[in-house]
């Protein structure tokens, strides 16, 4: 199940790429021609600031370069444009993310959140473990007889503890609460899964955008004035390349985090079933609780890419609180206090 909810997953992502890459390339030639109209009017104005200066060593020094980047940009830019910038692009993002993340498609990403939202409600704890050595024999005496014997001491990975019906009976509160915490986490899980699809389709847009209406910001580049242009684009594609690397990246950590915290419950060693019953509840808590960071944080990916692009902060919870949720608990906290006060003047 976890496969075919995978595979559709990374057939919409593939649907949704092939939409923008066919619209990548329709806006090249009017790049082409509004990058030749910059280019002789930039000319035509050198030539004549020439001509009215006569400085034109200084002329000439511009000319070259303006050529230079008309060249760049014309010739290498944007007549290979979906294969030159855009393969250059995603083939450098893909990479980043495979080795930051161990991964780099949608498919595998939701297939990694299905498996640990599994690992929520299995347990690998292992009921016995032989721990074997090989010590030396003894005589009747006591004496080493110079041969050694294998002894294995049947020593159970949890202490020799199981949790048996009356184990849960009685400690019935903490199961629940247990059980209520795994389906808690399970849906911040949940909220994730559609954080990381959100947010890998918010990238794939920004990135179609940008590499549709590229060729006609790039063409800005030859006039110094009109440099901005080309640098919000290429900072605007930068940032959509690294908002699906950060969500890679991110995914890996936080799983790898659940599922830690899942084994070093497991291998808690406990002397009675309540040990082991506590140990999961506490396990179930810290798993909710990193679930929970989890759909914050990768709903923050692309704060967390703009930040690495303009060197600000990433994450932040500033305006947490201050929604329609926020505003009610904050009135209800006032009436609260209002209600003290006033009883308190009552007594007196």
């Amino acid at each position: 199940m976890a496969l075919e909810y995978a595979s559709i997953a990374q057939q919409m992502y593939d649907k949704t790429v092939t939409l923008m890459s066919s619209k990548a390339g329709v806006l090249v030639g009017e790049g082409q021609d509004l990058a030749l109209v910059l280019f002789l009017m930039s000319v035509t104005w050198l030539v004549l600031m020439w001509m009215l200066s006569g400085d034109g060593t200084q002329a000439m020094v511009e000319s070259v370069t303006l050529t230079m980047k008309f060249s760049i940009v014309f010739s290498v830019m944007l007549l290979g444009w979906t294969s030159t910038v855009g393969g250059f692009f995603q083939s450098n993002t893909q990479e980043i993310s495979m080795k930051v993340a161990g991964g780099s498609t949608v498919g595998a990403g939701v297939s990694n959140i299905i498996s640990a939202s599994k690992r929520l409600f299995v347990s690998d704890r292992q009921s016995l473990a032989i721990n074997c050595s090989e010590v030396p024999t003894m005589d009747a005496n006591g004496n080493p007889t110079g041969s050694t014997e294998v002894v294995c001491d049947h020593t159970s990975a949890n202490g020799g503890a199981s949790v048996g019906l009356v184990d849960i009976l009685m400690n019935f509160p903490a199961v629940l609460f247990t059980w209520l915490l795994r389906l808690l986490a399970l849906g911040f899980m949940i909220l994730l899964l559609f954080a990381f699809l959100a947010v890998n389709f918010i990238a794939e847009v920004s990135f179609g955008a940008a590499m549709t209406f590229g060729p006609i910001l790039v063409p800005w580049i030859l006039i110094q004035r009109t440099e901005f242009l080309f640098d919000g684009w290429l900072r605007f594609t930068i940032i959509a390349c690294f908002i699906k690397m950060v969500s890679a990246w991110m995914l890996s950590i936080v799983l790898i985090i659940i599922d830690g915290v899942k084994q070093v419950a497991e291998q808690v060693v406990g002397t009675s079933g309540t040990d082991l019953i506590a140990a999961d509840e506490m396990a179930a808590f810290f798993v909710c609780v990193f679930a929970a960071l989890a759909a914050f944080l990768m709903w923050q990916a692309p704060s967390f890419a703009a930040g690495l692009v303009s060197g600000s902060g990433g994450a932040t919870a500033q305006k947490f609180g201050k929604g329609s949720a926020g505003g009610a608990a904050n009135s209800g906290f006032k009436n609260l206090i209002e209600f003290a006060k006033a009883n308190r003047k009552d007594s007196k």
